[in-house]
């Protein structure tokens, strides 16, 4: 390709996977260059970590829907004491021992409040799931765009040193 100012310098135009590549490398793949533009977007990074935050509020709030079960275990020794001498000290010490075990099962009958909580907790996570699927599509017209951009510009600019060439002949 010539240049306008002095046609025997070549103009040396870069094709769209130079355009595209990182490092050198060529991206071959539209679903790697989005991955690759989303991993330095501060926007998207923050709409992920709302997600994670959103996942595990919407997690803890579930568990509130769940059945208390309380378990409480009792070593206790009964009797005169190892220090006091008693009629019993030929006896093992494991007859003076007792052992009590409690288990408790609570559950709210309506729990009103958590089936609220838990529903927000969801909506909040349906919403920022919203957020960053609408982020991943935004990008993806973004660079659609610019790599549309890009390819029209570079047709115009070789049908213009074309036409330049032509007309130096």
């Amino acid at each position: 390709v010539h240049c306008l100012a002095d046609p025997a310098a070549e103009l040396k135009l870069p094709s769209l996977d130079e355009l595209t590549s990182e490092a050198g490398s060529p991206a071959t793949d539209s679903g790697e260059i989005l991955t690759q533009v989303l991993a330095r977007r501060p926007d998207y990074q923050a709409a992920r970590a709302d997600l994670e935050a959103a996942e595990t509020a919407e997690r803890a709030t579930r568990r509130e829907l769940w059945p208390e079960l309380l378990a409480k275990g009792d070593n206790t020794y009964k009797g005169l004491g190892r220090d006091i001498a008693s009629g019993h000290e030929a006896l093992p010490l494991f007859l003076y021992q007792s052992y009590s075990v409690k288990g408790e099962l609570s559950m709210p009958l309506l729990r009103r409040a958590a089936r609220g909580a838990n529903r927000g907790a969801e909506l909040r996570l349906e919403q920022a799931a919203l957020k960053v699927l609408q982020l991943e599509k935004a990008v993806a017209l973004e660079i659609r765009k610019g790599l549309r951009d890009v390819t029209v510009a570079d047709e115009r600019a070789k049908a213009l040193l074309e036409a330049a060439g032509a007309q130096t002949q």
